[in-house]
């Protein structure tokens, strides 16, 4: 209909919805505006791989992509609330500490579970199409909440899906295991994740730069040269250099074609714990993490901003398990570092505030890792030993090299059960 104007593709859309929301069907519009979690609006099928099944992930999300498009086009906001409330119950739900979700590709409250040991979980097409449905949200909402999402699933899910020789990507890439490719599909040497993590990667430049009427946004920083075009007919050439996530430091040269006058957003992480900017070196007042720091002025060729994040590396917990975070960045151990069993339980030192003392390490010669992390912990349950009362340095690595051989003997684990330690106050809660 975009396209041809011909009323006929928009009336089979609208007849498309229609039959979604009849009764006993999906109804997906209505569910979402009732907040029914995604794992709870189809009834449990009687047969798994069948069109009883309305749990599946990729699938529902693709149809909130086309409702958000039915809105625009029937400038009707009821879409695009309904694809927003679902959003937000995914992320809520599903998502894990990686950005993906879903088991046997249909959602399953995974994000309480994750664990938890778990069959065909993280299918990569899950994954592309959870980036592409928050670049959507972004498009046309502008919320800064959706470009953190699409952050945190490229460096974590997506990144892992793929071989470290790039001739590959993992149909399933779980939280610990090993990974591998995915059965034959239709007759032909490939599936669908293998044609669905590729769209992943190509959504990063378009994410990562755009515009929008009330100027420039700068989403991802990553090291980049990009030329925009403003409203006025103006061409600005954009050059990013930085090494985020593994630190914090970020130039960012803007050289439009001539003076102008226009607003440069530039997204602030909230996964910092602080964060500095500079515009031809005087500094810019930053009010706060997760949003903007719009830059509204007059640029000119040469200027150049500079942006200082802190990044800590932290552990969080969830049900008696750890896992280690830097800025956007997941971690795991992994066999090949062979510094011992990568499932056994720990105590990963760190302070109150869940801040660890962690020596950080980019491409190590010999290294399979992109980053590792020399991680402060206690491992096992003997304390006889008084050796073993000290905690020693455990490498963790980027969860995307973690596993990224494909070896059929190596294993790599995210989420470290906590040993037990009745003699202090918390073990009550177990």
């Amino acid at each position: 209909y975009d396209i041809t104007r011909e009323r006929r593709y928009l009336d089979f859309a609208k007849s498309i919805v229609a039959g979604i929301e009849r009764e006993g069907s999906s109804q997906l519009i209505a569910k979402a505006l009732k907040d029914v979690p995604v794992s709870q609006r189809s009834a449990y099928p009687a047969s798994w791989w069948s069109f009883e099944n309305g749990q599946k992930a990729y699938e529902m999300m693709s149809c909130y992509e086309g409702l958000i498009e039915l809105g625009r086009v029937l400038d009707d906001p009821l879409y695009k609330e309904a694809a927003e409330r679902t959003a937000e119950r995914i992320r809520r739900d599903e998502i894990n500490i990686a950005g993906s979700g879903a088991a046997f590709e249909c959602w399953y409250g995974g994000k309480d579970k994750q664990t938890l040991p778990t069959y065909h979980t993280m299918e990569t097409c899950v994954t592309f199409t959870y980036m592409q449905f928050c670049r959507r949200l972004w498009r046309d909402t502008g919320n800064p909440l959706y470009v953190e999402e699409f952050e945190r699933t490229m460096y974590n899910a997506l990144f892992a899906s793929m071989k470290h020789d790039g001739g590959q990507i993992s149909k399933y890439s779980p939280l610990e295991g090993r990974r591998q490719p995915g059965e034959e599909q239709c007759g032909m040497h490939i599936n669908c994740c293998n044609a669905n993590g590729p769209r992943g990667f190509a959504l990063i430049p378009k994410m990562a730069v755009a515009t929008k009427e009330d100027g420039i946004f700068l989403n991802l920083y990553v090291p980049m040269e990009a030329t925009v075009k403003t409203g006025r007919k103006n061409a600005v050439a954009l050059k990013v250099e930085t090494d985020y996530p593994v630190n914090g430091k970020v130039s960012i040269g803007v050289e439009p074609q001539r003076d102008e006058h226009f607003k440069l957003s530039l997204r602030i992480p909230s996964q910092v714990d602080g964060a500095k900017a500079f515009v031809n070196g005087q500094e810019q007042e930053v009010l706060h993490r997760g949003g903007y720091l719009c830059l509204d002025r007059m640029w000119k060729r040469g200027d150049e901003v500079t942006l200082e994040f802190d990044l800590q590396t932290k552990v969080v917990k969830s049900y008696n398990h750890q896992a280690v975070v830097r800025g956007p960045l997941v971690f795991a151990r992994d066999s090949r570092f062979d510094d011992g069993d990568v499932d056994e339980c720990a105590v990963i030192r760190s302070d109150e505030r869940g801040v660890v003392q962690a020596a950080v390490h980019e491409n190590m010669s010999g290294s399979f890792a992109w980053i590792t992390l020399e991680v402060p912990a206690v491992l096992g349950t003997d304390l006889e030993d008084a050796a073993n009362k000290t905690a020693r340095p455990v490498r963790f690595c980027d969860f995307a090299s973690s596993g990224n051989d494909w070896a059929p003997k190596g294993r790599y684990k995210v989420w470290i059960p906590q040993t037990l330690h009745m003699m202090t106050e918390p073990y009550r809660k177990y």
